[in-house]
């Protein structure tokens, strides 16, 4: 089952010119996967595997 996000959240807005989100893209190891960078600058991979 593929879950895709609404339009307005896909590509939410770069805020001070430091990218906060990279959006979900399939990876060549198998698994679908987007990058979120939060407030503290933690870095969040989150994917799921690809079937």
């Amino acid at each position: 089952m593929t879950t895709t996000l609404p339009a307005k959240r896909a590509n939410p807005p770069v805020r001070g010119g430091i990218p906060r989100f990279v959006a979900a893209e399939d990876k060549p190891w198998g698994v679908c996967e987007l990058v979120i960078v939060d407030h503290d600058g933690n870095l969040l991979r989150i994917g799921h595997l690809l079937e």
